[in-house]
């Protein structure tokens, strides 16, 4: 028998739309400066299997686009 779980996303919270999107599609939460979403919320919909490659892959993305941007 396996036993297995994995966090699923529920919400996307990604996208260019201010109204209906709290993080830009850089990671960056609207209106907090310096904070950045880097977890399985920025996924579009919910993985089959267990998301956590992706999601470090996903962090490693967000946070390297921010330390080129901020000029780290």
């Amino acid at each position: 028998m396996f036993v297995g779980g994995a966090v699923s996303s529920r919400v996307w919270l990604r996208g260019v739309d201010d109204r209906h999107s709290p993080v830009r599609p850089d990671g960056q939460l609207r209106g907090m400066e310096g904070v950045l979403v880097a977890d399985a919320c920025l996924l579009p919909s919910s993985p089959g299997v267990n998301p956590q490659i992706t999601v470090m892959a996903l962090a490693y993305a967000v946070t390297e686009q921010a330390v080129r941007r901020d000029g780290g």
